[in-house]
């Protein structure tokens, strides 16, 4: 049978029905079986299913595991109860859906930066995916569970929010992010100065000729 084996665990969502594996037994004669073992500290879950036409698929309800790395083992049989050799692999339980805290200055008189900082990496964020009321999002920098994104402000906008959109980036595991707080700030717009080139004007007065 064949069953990739991890050198760094992937992550997997299991927080619908549990797992599904699915796979194909390469030898063997008859009508097989497949049994899958998940295995999470001191606590395991097992199943089964037949093997149709070589192929074959298992679902394992995992949910009363914690979340973390679970040890997987499975075996085949083919129809004359013949095992091939048992294959280990690990998956790491992720049922929590990535969250983001936002952190801005709480003044600015132009542009200015934003912090996003995601509880684990996700796909890449976009300048889009930001909720920006009074200003706009412009220029997004960094990878993973950390992003700089640029705001401008609106000009006549007295404060600006900021926050991340619900379900615009997902995590390893396809877990989509849930929205941030909502951070405001102060927008103080620059002062304008009215300046005079050359010598001030002067007036003169001049008395009627009699």
């Amino acid at each position: 049978m064949d069953a990739p084996v991890a050198d760094a665990p992937p992550p997997a969502r299991d927080d619908a029905r549990g797992l599904a594996w699915h796979g194909r037994m390469t030898a063997g004669v008859g009508r097989g079986l497949v049994r899958v073992r998940v295995r999470r500290g001191p606590d395991e879950v097992r199943a089964r299913a037949p093997v149709v036409v070589g192929s074959w698929g298992v679902h394992v309800d995992t949910r009363s595991l914690g979340e973390g790395v679970a040890h997987i083992t499975f075996e085949a049989f083919d129809g004359l109860g013949r095992a091939a050799q048992p294959v280990d692999t690990w998956v790491r339980i992720d049922r929590t859906p990535p969250t983001a805290v936002v952190e801005a200055p709480p003044q600015a008189s132009g542009r200015f930066p934003v912090v996003v900082a995601f509880s684990e990496p996700v796909q890449a964020l976009r300048a889009r995916h930001l909720d920006v009321d009074g200003g706009v999002a412009t220029h997004v920098d960094g990878d993973g569970a950390v992003y700089v994104v640029d705001v401008v402000p609106d000009r006549n906008a007295d404060d600006v929010r900021v926050a991340v959109d619900v379900g615009v980036v997902r995590d390893a595991a396809g877990h989509a992010n849930a929205r941030s707080d909502v951070v405001t700030v102060v927008h103080d717009p620059p002062r304008w100065t009215r300046l005079v080139d050359g010598v001030p004007t002067r007036w003169v007065a001049r008395a009627a000729l009699r």
